[in-house]
């Protein structure tokens, strides 16, 4: 299986010091692109790639 899991920041209530967190399991091959799907889900201005998505993690 391919894919990667990403972290994205999401601002809380336009509060430019506050911030959540939510991870997503991006099934793609390429770590770039799991992280600009990310991006682009969840509207966040940042994100980390964590690692590699395995089959014991689903």
């Amino acid at each position: 299986m391919d894919g990667w899991i990403v972290t994205v920041a999401i601002e809380q209530d336009g509060d430019d010091d506050a911030f959540r967190h939510v991870t997503y399991a991006v099934a793609t091959a390429d770590p770039a692109e799991a992280v600009k799907l990310s991006l682009k889900n969840s509207s966040a201005k940042a994100a980390m790639l964590n690692c590699a998505l395995e089959q014991n993690q689903l």
